[in-house]
């Protein structure tokens, strides 16, 4: 028997995010007879780091925590890539995809793939950094049509090089879960709980969120919102719950480990972003079998079809966002049947079997061509 092949992955960090649970998701499910993983992740040690180390994968950190840490960790990311000897190298998220471009290129890595996981609006300068350094990539996998279309229209990506395989999520993890006994976050067990799980940041559109809230927290005097998440923006967004006065329905979870059981005693989830990819949020709401509201970012229309099995909403409009959150929650039967549509839909087509399974192809096809 042939020796497996080594796969190197790079990434921005391991901290718990839609980017980072997929790499671990591909890289766990890759096979080890045919596959040799190593992880390198460029920011200092994340929670994600013991969940590859528990399955047998190597990580290297490279404490990356400030700009000027770039050429350090240049020529220390090269100098781990030529060690490993990778015949692939998958990097994922913007900083890990420019500098792992360069230090795979110098490394002499044979094969290098991007992932590209959002239509990136923070500034221009992310997308020509994209396009320059896109001459030593192999393939930029998208996580959605509408990623690619913007990358290959906005960024002048070439769509040669260009391949769209959507996240997958685990079904069972979701849909098993326990419901989580709110009355010990000062919930009563009896309120309706509509929840978010986001960064706090402008892309997430928490602001909007809390907008609509003043709203149709009004109309439903059982209801309270919860969000899950931490980031930079969140004292402002605190600031602006207490300014609408709706600050006493609204609890902030930060980071948490039970999503899934947050998911459970959910009546609605709601993504407001103002931009995304695909996001694996929506995928394990789905699967938790919680009724769905996002709005119309990149990826969102390609997992729900509105009135089907979730709505979709118009971003930056909280008023249109408050009328569909009272609607669902007055109307329960509705909002179940979308629900189990949802269910249906993650279980029929964004496995991460067959998400693993289309990488897999990817990398096989790179390697068989030389």
């Amino acid at each position: 028997m042939s020796s497996p092949t080594r796969i190197a992955f790079v990434i921005t960090e391991l901290d718990v995010g839609g980017a980072e649970r997929a790499l671990v998701q591909i890289v766990t499910g890759l096979s080890r007879t045919e596959w040799e993983p190593l992880v390198i992740s460029l920011g200092p040690w994340g929670p994600l780091v013991a969940t590859l180390q528990d399955a047998g994968v190597p990580v290297h950190c490279l404490d990356a925590v400030h700009l000027w840490d770039t050429p350090r960790v240049f020529w220390q990311l090269r100098r781990e890539l030529r060690a490993f000897r990778p015949q692939v190298l998958q990097t994922f998220l913007f900083h890990a995809n420019i500098l792992g471009r360069w230090a795979g290129y110098w490394a002499g890595v044979p094969h290098i793939v991007s992932g590209l996981r959002v239509a990136e609006r923070r500034s221009a300068v992310y997308g020509r950094l994209d396009r320059w350094t896109n001459s030593l990539v192999d393939y930029n996998v998208c996580v959605s049509r509408a990623v690619a279309d913007y990358c290959e229209q906005q960024n002048g990506l070439d769509p040669r090089k260009t391949v769209v395989i959507p996240n997958g999520v685990d079904t069972t993890i979701w849909a098993s879960a326990l419901p989580i006994d709110s009355s010990a976050y000062g919930i009563p067990a009896t309120a309706q709980i509509i929840l978010t799980v986001a960064r706090l940041e402008h892309q997430k559109g928490i602001d909007v969120l809390i907008a609509a809230a003043a709203r149709f927290l009004a109309s439903l005097p059982d209801a309270h919102l919860v969000i899950v998440g931490e980031g930079e923006a969140r004292q402002q967004y605190e600031d602006q719950a207490k300014a609408l006065e709706v600050a006493s329905r609204i609890h902030w979870l930060g980071h948490r480990g039970d999503v899934a059981s947050w998911m459970q005693r959910a009546q609605l989830f709601v993504l407001p972003s103002r931009w995304e990819g695909m996001p694996n949020v929506i995928l394990e709401a789905m699967a938790a079998g919680v009724t769905v509201v996002a709005t119309d970012v990149e990826g969102v229309s390609e997992l729900l079809n509105d009135s089907v099995n979730g709505r979709i909403v118009p971003s930056e409009n909280p008023v249109v966002l408050a009328e569909v959150t009272i609607q669902l929650m007055s109307q329960p039967e509705f909002s179940e049947k979308l629900a189990a549509a949802a269910q249906e839909t993650v279980a029929k087509e964004f496995t991460i079997e067959a998400m693993v399974q289309r990488y897999a192809a990817l990398y096989r096809q790179l390697c068989d061509s030389h």
